[in-house]
């Protein structure tokens, strides 16, 4: 079964807008529409945490991806694992060069919570085992 995922990361780095838009491409479905709106000043903020909910109410599980500690900090993205959780919702961690309860705490080993050695990891879990990941820097 294929899940539908919302996707977490950190905005401000533009190729990881264009990291999600490339996988959404490969046939994989991404909730997310911040991705859509991640240049600057592109996102309406007064709306942006509506549309953030009703995007993550909308997935079946949430991917949160850091590539290096260049990725940190995640703020938003860690309010959006937060709400995932509230809901229920299965969340898979790719911090792949971070330990991951130094960084980012012992919510990391939450029930719901599986951390996952690559994206391609994640997605295969997600019911995408056919998508393969290549990474910007």
């Amino acid at each position: 079964m294929k899940l539908a995922i919302y996707a977490a990361s950190r905005a401000s780095i533009l190729k990881r807008g264009e990291m999600w838009r490339n996988i959404r491409a490969a046939g994989v479905n991404i909730t997310s529409s911040w991705i859509d709106e991640d240049g600057p000043r592109q996102s309406h903020m007064p709306t942006l945490w509506d549309s953030i909910l009703r995007d993550i109410d909308n997935s079946d599980c949430l991917i949160l991806y850091a590539q290096s500690i260049n990725d940190l900090p995640l703020k938003g993205a860690l309010v959006e694992v937060g709400m995932a959780l509230m809901a229920d919702k299965p969340v898979f961690t790719i911090l792949p060069s971070m330990p991951q309860e130094r960084y980012f705490g012992s919510w990391v080993a939450h029930p719901l919570v599986t951390q996952c050695k690559s994206l391609s990891e994640a997605l295969s879990i997600a019911g995408y085992p056919e998508v393969n990941c290549e990474i910007p820097a």
